[in-house]
């Protein structure tokens, strides 16, 4: 058998350790695969004096092991809630992950555990299972849709039959999910709808009502109809009056709108000089300021011309003269002292006056933007 193997010492090493039970394999010769069954034979004393192989071609097999290993795939990844159960027993033999993970979520509503699933009876989840079983055992039946309550969540389930290639009956596939939320929404709707039809209802005997309103007021404007016709003459006689008081009113809006125009512009004459005084005000407090100044140094230069002359007393003879130039410098600074007081009561007169004319000035202005308001309620009033 060496001339089938690429490594035969392998082949040769599994033969001699092969002494009780049996060997399976496959290997690929060339795109067949080959299964192979190999075990010892034994003679009358139970020695093992060769091997005995049984192969067969079964590239057909793997090739539909492939194809069902990639449909578990698929249905494994599908994002649909899948399980298949025995038509027997009824266990459950099949869950896909999607099923698992959502049996996981809602967990607390099972009445076992979500890993505990599978290999168990779906009579678990009925009242009463034989109905389930009745409607399940009978490919007939199927496909079957329910929707059914877990606790507080509402389920929508679906059941198809799986057959094998000769049509025997494998079990129910049954496809579900959590509706709850459409359920809800279904309820909503249909609330809506009740509400709707009870608001129409209401809508309807309304537009009789207004109906019955409308009829009456045609009667009623049927009769205006034939007094404003009478009225029809005295009312040009009061459009030709009305027109006469327009002219009138139009014109009392000119010049109201003219004395306004009037007041704004006295308004803002009156700010500008109220400006101009203010400025004033400000010069006149600093003439004060610097008059107070000059007071300061005239009383500066009184009592050093003072300590002059005490200094100059103490020097007898030789102070004399400087004792003259003290008693002068005494005498100007008096002077400019006196001076100094007369300003400053003038300055101060000339703050006072101002501070009137500021005072009057904004009462002016004040008077002068009421009349503003006035003409210009005057106006709105006319219009």
């Amino acid at each position: 058998i060496d001339v089938f193997h690429k490594h035969p010492g392998h082949q040769r090493d599994l033969l001699s350790r092969l002494r009780s039970g049996s060997h399976k394999a496959r290997i690929r010769l060339g795109p067949e695969t080959l299964e192979l069954h190999v075990f010892p034979a034994r003679d009358e004393r139970g020695d093992v004096v060769g091997f005995c192989l049984f192969w067969s071609n079964a590239t057909a097999l793997v090739a539909k092991e492939l194809e069902v290993s990639r449909l578990l795939h698929m249905l494994d990844d599908m994002p649909v809630n899948v399980m298949m159960a025995d038509p027997v027993d009824f266990k459950i033999v099949y869950m896909n992950e999607t099923t698992k993970k959502t049996f996981k979520q809602i967990e607390h509503l099972l009445p076992i555990k979500a890993d505990q699933m599978l290999g168990t009876s779906i009579d678990r989840f009925h009242r009463d299972p034989g109905h389930q079983r009745r409607i399940l055992s009978n490919p007939a039946n199927l496909p079957y849709h329910a929707q059914i309550a877990l606790g507080d969540e509402k389920l929508e389930l679906k059941a198809s039959a799986v057959t094998d290639a000769a049509g025997a009956y494998l079990g129910p596939m049954v496809t579900w999910s959590v509706v709850t939320q459409n359920v809800r929404f279904a309820s909503h709707v249909t609330e809506v709808v009740s509400e709707v039809r009870r608001s129409s209802g209401n809508i309807t005997d309304a537009a009789r009502a207004v109906q019955a309103a409308v009829d009456e007021t045609y009667r009623l404007t049927t009769s205006v109809s034939e007094t404003s016709q009478e009225a029809a003459a005295d009312t040009q006689t009061v459009a030709s009056a009305a027109e006469q008081l327009t002219a009138s009113i139009a014109e009392i809006s000119r010049r109201i709108a003219e004395s306004a125009g009037i007041s704004r512009q006295a308004a803002e004459a009156a700010r500008a000089t109220d400006a101009l005084v203010e400025g004033l005000a400000d010069m006149a407090r600093r003439i004060g300021d610097v008059v107070g100044l000059i007071r300061s140094i005239a009383g500066q230069t009184n009592l050093l011309a003072l300590n002059a002359t005490i200094e100059a007393a103490r020097a007898g003879e030789a102070g004399k003269g400087f004792a003259v130039v003290a008693s002068e410098v005494k005498s100007l600074a008096n002077q400019v002292t006196r001076a100094t007081e007369d300003i400053s009561g003038q300055v101060g007169e000339i703050q006072g006056k101002t501070h009137e004319a500021v005072t009057a000035i904004q009462r002016i202005g004040g008077f002068v933007g009421r009349i503003d308001e006035i003409s210009t309620a005057i106006a709105s009033a006319v219009e």
